[in-house]
């Protein structure tokens, strides 16, 4: 829990409890990308938008931002995103590997959409990273039975 003053806008600042942490963090200490490298990130809501801006500060060269609204692509180029596809625009996967030439080093999903989560690991190069971040609808957690 942080206090905040009381006039501070709460919708500016609720991303920062968990989706800014969450896609920073995601691109910062878990793919940890070189600079050079290429990153396409699945959705470019909070957690997505993170990631973008992370992936810029750390020197990413091709950052591709991919979801289905015009005004949050838009949003993903004012961060650093280099590339904006329409995620109901065909193959996506196919799109990143034309853009790349061979594939994108790392990607991240933040949607859990099935397509979103099946598009994020066809679009990698060879040797690529994926992290997930978001569960498919419905998903339930599995639960190790530990002896």
């Amino acid at each position: 829990m942080v206090k905040i003053a009381a006039d501070l806008p709460i919708e500016v600042l609720a991303p920062l409890g968990c989706g800014i942490q969450t896609g920073a963090g995601a691109v910062l200490n878990t793919l940890a990308p070189r600079a050079g490298t290429s990153i396409a990130v699945f959705g470019t809501g909070a957690v997505g938008l993170a990631a973008i801006m992370a992936a810029k500060i750390v020197g990413c060269t091709t950052i591709i931002a991919v979801d289905i609204r015009s005004e949050r692509l838009a949003a993903a180029r004012d961060v650093g995103a280099t590339h904006t596809i329409d995620g109901q625009s065909g193959d996506v996967a196919n799109q990143i590997v034309k853009i790349t030439g061979r594939g994108t080093h790392f990607s991240l999903d933040t949607t859990g959409h099935p397509a979103a989560v099946e598009a994020s690991v066809s679009c990698l190069r060879q040797r690529g990273c994926a992290v997930q971040v978001a569960a498919p609808r419905g998903a339930r957690a599995i639960r190790s039975k530990r002896a």
